[in-house]
């Protein structure tokens, strides 16, 4: 008998934590299922305990159990469909990532997670389009320190503003000066983490705050020496961010289809992810074209006065990076703690460019 594969059934979400052999029991139902928020989308077929070899081989008949089969496009399309879970089931970061706990509030134009209480404040900073559901369950441990802050930034995941027409660098940073305010955090000592676009947000808001700063922790921080270095670092990780890397008519275009079926898009992001939990992939796309723009454009700011200023004022500043993370400038971590005095560079070996999913854990730890 030949292989027989499975999607989760019952009432968990595509992408839900399971055991592989939750995935491996033999049992295809729905055959076509499609997630996106709560919603499940089922074709009009359903495919139970079917030997997907032997009906390929016939293309059309009946599987055990006497339930109805489709035909041999049908099965090769099965096929596709169950490499896509095998791979996603299997992905490191789908294994290790759960969803973080907390309260969800408004502050100011951010939308925030919350929990935990005590001397330190723990502000986690996501990368492009992503949200803070970037920071799962790893991270809820620095509750257990402090008060953990989660933002949607400016523009992205639950703080998307279709209205909002300006998303300069100075606009995150009064979003993230009035979240502060609004949870009345003027006076705590701040720990600012940062992954990715996230990063350098975190480097120019301590900077902003620096006395009221006690470290800064980034993960992937998208650090570039000049502007062609900045594309070419971002283009090479993969082919959406080669069409997006850039303020370019085709990106425009790419964005709009995508606003204007947002749900269509969410599940062409799912599909094209799977290495990535379902909640991450979903996020991608809860964003607008100036929000895009606007953050592609902080890409390219000037990074490095707010690495000194931190080192004026002996913020400690860990640079922390997967040794496979395609979006790393060679050599410029190393470079700059070897100009600074307060900056340490960190590599985790075989690790990618996405580590709170896949290290979260340990990117935590850097933290406390």
């Amino acid at each position: 008998m030949g292989p027989r594969l499975v999607f989760p059934s019952g009432g968990e979400a595509v992408g839900h934590r399971q055991p592989l052999s939750h995935y491996l029991t033999y049992s295809f139902r729905p055959y076509y299922k499609c997630v996106i928020g709560n919603d499940y989308r089922v074709g009009a077929h359903e495919l139970r305990e079917v030997d997907l070899v032997k009906n390929w081989r016939r293309g059309t008949g009946r599987g055990s159990g006497g339930f109805p089969v489709l035909g041999g496009g049908a099965a090769l399309a099965a096929l596709v469909s169950a490499g896509w879970f095998a791979r996603h089931v299997t992905a490191p970061a789908v294994q290790a990532w759960q969803p973080g706990r907390g309260e969800f509030l408004r502050a100011g134009d951010l939308v925030v997670r919350t929990s935990g209480s005590g001397k330190w404040v723990f502000v986690l900073l996501h990368g492009l389009v992503a949200s803070g559901d970037t920071f799962g369950r790893a991270f809820d441990r620095l509750a257990d320190d402090g008060r953990l802050i989660v933002p949607d930034l400016l523009g992205f995941g639950r703080s998307m503003d279709v209205a909002r027409t300006s998303f300069a660098l100075d606009d995150h940073l009064c979003s993230l000066d009035a979240m502060a305010e609004a949870l009345n955090l003027g006076d705590s000592r701040l720990v600012v983490g940062g992954h990715s676009f996230g990063a350098l947000l975190a480097l120019h808001w301590a900077a902003r705050r620096r006395a009221q700063v006690d470290a800064v922790v980034t993960w992937g921080a998208t650090l570039f020496r000049n502007k062609t270095e900045t594309r070419e670092r971002l283009k090479a990780m993969g082919p959406i961010e080669r069409v997006f890397a850039q303020d370019s008519p085709l990106a425009e275009r790419s964005c709009a289809l995508m606003c204007r079926y947002r749900r269509a898009a969410q599940l062409l992001a799912i599909i094209l992810s799977p290495d990535l939990p379902v909640t991450i992939s979903r996020q991608a796309v809860l964003h607008t074209w100036p929000a895009y723009r606007g953050a592609i454009s902080i890409l390219f700011s000037d990074w490095e006065t707010a690495l000194r200023e931190l080192h004026g004022g002996q913020v400690p500043v860990t640079l922390v990076a997967g040794s496979n993370d395609p979006s790393q400038a060679p050599d410029l971590a190393a470079d700059l703690s070897d100009r600074f005095s307060n900056v340490r560079a960190v590599q985790i070996p075989k690790a990618t460019h996405i580590l709170p999913l896949t290290h979260g854990a340990l990117c935590a730890e850097q933290l406390r």
